[in-house]
């Protein structure tokens, strides 16, 4: 599986990409006809969690390893900190797999 970090700022639109998909042998994960889950939340291990926060789902056309995921100012608003996130795939049997794991940083938006 793949580690990668993102930064955003709050309520910005935003769209992460590449997000590569690998498996726990980091090899390249197709996404040919799969759907994938991108979750945010506080860390599972937190006292605080609740998990997710927000999720994107979407449905791969591509069998390249990368995605995208496109970020919403709704998403984001009203938040600030470190979160963490998945990114899962399910198959056409229901066998899911975590592709993508990291810190989903939000720094808070200065206002004029």
């Amino acid at each position: 599986m793949n580690v990668q970090h993102f930064e955003v700022y709050a309520g910005e639109n935003r769209t992460l990409t590449p997000i590569y998909a690998r498996d726990s042998a980091n090899a390249v994960v197709s996404l040919a006809s799969k759907t994938i889950d991108f979750r945010v939340g506080r860390s599972p291990r937190a006292i605080d969690s609740t998990w997710p926060i927000f999720t994107k789902t979407g449905t791969m056309s591509a069998p390249a390893g990368t995605f995208s995921v496109a970020i919403a100012p709704a998403d984001t608003q009203y938040l600030q900190g470190d979160y963490e996130y998945q990114a899962v795939t399910t198959d056409g049997s229901g066998n899911l797999a975590v592709v993508t794991v990291g810190r989903f940083r939000v720094r808070p938006y200065i206002e004029a």
